[in-house]
């Protein structure tokens, strides 16, 4: 994929395992191509001790802070970030198939043994608490 100066690009909203090197406000958000950076190793693969290989584009992209954060106060404002090629998709192209994180495992008796300690822990008293309790009778 080639991205060209001042294209709209959409920030994926993946959510890979691992290391990660597109900041979570940004996934899903809109901005403009500023300038293309050229190739790196990939960041992600190489906090992996891995090759890094294919090298990926690196992008510099501008983004509203209005569009970031609806109630930010100043219209005009704008944050730039360096985010990779593979992290982005030109803006109005239908969206690519997300990677998400695999949900953890939960079952229902660890839900419940959970809550059950919580609600233990509310109604037990400290081991201090004993002890005080315990001196006051005497």
């Amino acid at each position: 994929m080639s991205l060209r100066e001042g294209q709209t690009v959409h920030v994926k909203t993946m959510v890979p395992t691992g290391h990660c090197r597109t900041p979570y406000y940004l996934r899903g958000k809109t901005g403009t191509i500023e300038a293309d950076l050229g190739a790196f190793l990939n960041p992600e693969e190489l906090a992996y001790h891995k090759s890094g290989l294919p090298k990926k584009i690196l992008y510099r992209v501008r983004f509203d802070q209005k569009h970031l954060w609806p109630r930010y106060p100043s219209a005009r404002d704008t944050l730039v970030a360096d985010i990779y090629e593979h992290w982005l998709e030109p803006a109005g192209a239908a969206p690519a198939k997300r990677a998400a994180a695999k949900p953890a495992k939960r079952t229902a008796a660890r839900t419940k043994a959970k809550a059950k300690r919580r609600a233990t822990a509310k109604t037990k008293p400290t081991s201090k608490a004993k002890r005080t309790a315990r001196g006051r009778r005497r």
